[in-house]
């Protein structure tokens, strides 16, 4: 749709205008709030944001993009048990995502829950064996529990797949 060509070209507030125009037509569509919820978000509103995903929630209670979209602005908040339950209820949903089962890995970990964390990790790896981004966060799991070999086995393997992921060589380092 056009306002997702928009976002696309970086035109975020008519972006905004067209989803604003979508909703006052027919309010229905969970996709409309998620949608503008996720411009909110490109523009650091993070309270629209999050007034948008709990209302596509209302809607549409089972899309999981919806869910992790939300569990993204707990964490930035600091509500990490808000985010370790959206992201819980995202996996009920949808539990193919290994973009979901990493976030929560990362909430698990900053929780302190190196063993939750190390599962979701693992589990993201066996759904998406290119997922880069699984191996540098379990990496930095396997680094901050002192296993020094397998944190750079998981850097090496980040790089292998996405040679362009910056941080994973600084980790490295």
């Amino acid at each position: 749709n056009r306002g997702n060509l928009y976002k696309r070209i970086g035109d975020f507030q008519r972006a905004i205008a067209d989803y604003n125009k979508v909703i006052a037509i027919d309010p229905r569509p969970a996709d409309a709030y998620n949608n503008r919820g996720n411009i909110y978000m490109n523009l650091g509103d993070i309270q629209e944001a999050l007034a948008d995903y709990n209302k596509a929630i209302e809607i549409a209670p089972n899309l999981t993009g919806v869910y992790a979209n939300r569990a993204g602005v707990h964490k930035m908040l600091g509500n990490n048990e808000q985010a370790l339950a959206d992201y819980n209820k995202a996996i009920v949903i949808g539990p193919q995502s290994a973009f979901v089962y990493t976030n929560r890995g990362n909430i698990h970990k900053a929780l302190g829950n190196f063993q939750q964390a190390l599962a979701d990790y693992n589990k993201a790896i066996v759904i998406n064996p290119r997922y880069a981004v699984a191996y540098f966060n379990r990496g930095i799991l396997h680094k901050q529990t002192g296993n020094a070999q397998q944190a750079l086995a998981d850097y090496n393997k980040a790089i292998e797949i996405k040679p362009d992921l910056v941080g994973v060589y600084f980790r490295r380092a």
